[in-house]
């Protein structure tokens, strides 16, 4: 090859990938000029940058300006991203508790999105709208809603939010808990039991003072000093 040969690099995928191949991956030929005969080796530098995960075969293809062409069958893969955020909500058990977020599209046009939780997430959390519409990039964002509702108690719940449009992702960790259980003080007793120190010895020496009396000999006594009769009873004179 002349010095100062002209390469043209480009990656080939099939339609439905090939948005996503050239947003995320970029090639490019180092130090051209090295490249002298046909035994000198040519550099490529290629430089993955997705914007949400995806998997694609592709053919590399390095074409020279004077002739030639040199053809690779390639595969990329994007893994899942972390999370972009956290998000925490906190309910009590039976009721439900929502958190808003506002997300705009990442280029200066509006994009269809999906919204959802992942299959492994729990089934306590759900977000509202599932689908819609994200407004350009710097424009006020489209609020999306997460709802937790927990179901029993204690329990800790975990999920994975994805926001997905063509060609960008957002993802975020959900985490739904409850409030720490307060055991109630113990609340003092609205009856007062005790009785005055007083009332209480007076009546102990009124048990003691009816313990030592004899009830059937006084109810006589009683009686005999009324009138004449059987101890008890009232008497009365008859007629002769």
């Amino acid at each position: 090859a002349e010095p100062g040969e002209e390469f043209r690099v480009e990656l080939q995928a099939a339609a439905q990938v090939q948005d996503i191949v050239r947003q995320s991956v970029t090639v490019e030929v180092v130090d051209a000029d090295a490249v002298r005969g046909p035994d000198d080796p040519i550099t490529l530098h290629l430089h993955m940058h997705p914007p949400k995960p995806f998997r694609a075969r592709t053919q590399l293809v390095v074409t020279k300006a004077s002739g030639g062409r040199w053809r690779w069958e390639t595969h990329l893969e994007a893994d899942e991203p972390d999370a972009d955020d956290t998000i925490a909500i906190q309910a009590e058990l039976g009721q439900r508790t929502s958190v808003a977020i506002a997300l705009c599209n990442s280029q200066d046009s509006f994009a269809p999105f999906k919204a959802g939780f992942s299959l492994d997430s729990a089934a306590e959390f759900t977000v509202s709208p599932p689908e819609g519409m994200l407004p350009p990039q710097g424009a006020e964002g489209e609020t999306i809603v997460v709802t937790f509702s927990p179901k029993e108690f204690g329990k800790v719940c975990h999920g994975r939010l994805v926001v997905e449009t063509a060609d960008d992702q957002w993802v975020y960790d959900v985490v739904g808990t409850q409030p720490r259980y307060a055991k109630p003080s113990e609340a003092a007793s609205r009856i007062d039991t005790k009785l005055p120190s007083t009332h209480m010895r007076r009546m102990k020496a009124r048990a003691e003072e009816r313990a030592g009396t004899n009830f059937i000999r006084a109810n006589a006594a009683a009686a005999a000093r009324r009138g004449r009769g059987g101890p008890g009873f009232r008497g009365t004179a008859g007629r002769g």
